[in-house]
């Protein structure tokens, strides 16, 4: 009886642990299916992030007000929600970072710009105090783009926005500084011509790039110093980004009427033979040099699994206008962000196992 007991006290523990359970832990997607996995009212959605390999993609909010938010998706568990609120009084324009303590996004209200940082447990709205110092809020321009890279060790934060405005972070940098908290390491400059500077990649300061208004294109030549890149379009260009392939570095740059740029390593040209559009693109994501995907207004989608120009219209994903899309590192989740008149904001997920 007693061995009876101890047999029946073991299942009632085992069932409890099975009961206690979380489920959520793995999730199986539809395959081949284009679908919305995550809805909120109160936030457009715009560009992504997962660069570091976290697990979970932080995606740009923005409403009319104007006020932001970051948006997580955890794609193991499809959970997803206003995690780790920022609830900003401006603009999220755009995310980037190095691992999932240190995310960095650009913003804009009616007149300002903004920087906010994550920490890892916390986000520090006004992170332009510890730049400045003296209680400053806001910047004087604009921010729209960020990009966040290590090189050698040292970190770089490059924020790009109105008028060429271009605040960058060396680690341990010092001399001509801004002189706040950490002023000895943050460096302001602006290019030449003053266009808007909508986008901001690069791998390293080697191969660093910002673009913008009228189709300008600017690449880093050193010392917080800027050089134009002669541009085959005058067409807004709102976003950039690219891929290393050992030596070689590519990217996409989109814009208006459709407008695809294409660096092959050495030269800029634009795209031909895109399917016919007056949607401006404003977003691109490029896995790796033969599969890439921009997305645009009035749910222009397109992608190319066989090189630079391969580009396909993909069609029935959203009739909504899209501002963000990612590729997973495995290639197997294709994401696109979307909002519409209101700021009703979708992510819509593909997965191809």
């Amino acid at each position: 009886m007693k061995r009876l007991s101890l047999i029946l006290f073991a299942l009632a523990l085992l069932l409890f642990a099975v009961g206690c359970e979380d489920t959520t832990t793995t999730y199986t997607p539809t395959p081949n299916v284009w679908t919305t996995v995550m809805t909120n009212l109160d936030f457009g959605f715009g560009k992504i992030w997962d660069g570091a390999g976290t697990g979970r993609l932080r995606i740009c909010g923005f409403n009319g007000v104007p006020q932001g938010n970051v948006m997580y998706y955890v794609p193991s568990s499809n959970d997803g929600g206003q995690g780790d609120p920022v609830y900003a009084g401006a603009q999220i324009t755009d995310v980037s970072g190095l691992n999932r303590y240190a995310i960095w996004c650009s913003a804009k209200d009616s007149s300002a710009g903004r920087v906010y940082f994550y920490n890892g447990a916390g986000w520090l709205r006004n992170y332009c105090d510890e730049i400045f110092g003296g209680g400053v809020s806001s910047l004087t321009y604009k921010l729209y783009g960020v990009c966040v890279f290590e090189e050698g060790g040292i970190e770089h934060r490059i924020f790009v926005g109105e008028d060429g405005y271009i605040l960058h972070y060396v680690e341990g940098s010092t001399g001509g500084g801004l002189g706040g908290v950490e002023g000895d390491q943050w460096h302001e400059t602006t290019t030449s011509g003053g266009d808007d500077l909508y986008s901001v990649w690069g791998s390293d300061t080697a191969h660093l790039w910002a673009v913008g208004e009228d189709g300008v294109i600017y690449t880093y030549a050193g010392n917080y110093t800027w050089t134009t890149v002669t541009s085959p379009t005058s067409y807004d260009l709102h976003d950039i980004h690219g891929t290393t392939q050992g030596s070689a570095v590519y990217w996409y740059a989109v814009g208006e009427n459709g407008t695809v740029l294409y660096y092959d390593s050495t030269n800029v040209t634009q795209l031909t033979g895109l399917p016919t559009t007056s949607s401006t693109l404003e977003a691109v994501f490029m896995l790796n040099a033969n599969r890439a995907i921009t997305v645009g207004t009035n749910g222009y989608v397109l992608q190319t699994t066989t090189g630079s120009t391969g580009f396909s219209q993909t069609t029935g994903v959203t009739n909504k206008d899209c501002y963000g899309c990612f590729i997973s590192s495995d290639g197997k989740n294709t994401y696109v962000a979307t909002s519409d008149a209101v700021y009703d904001g979708t992510l819509i997920r593909l997965y191809q196992p």
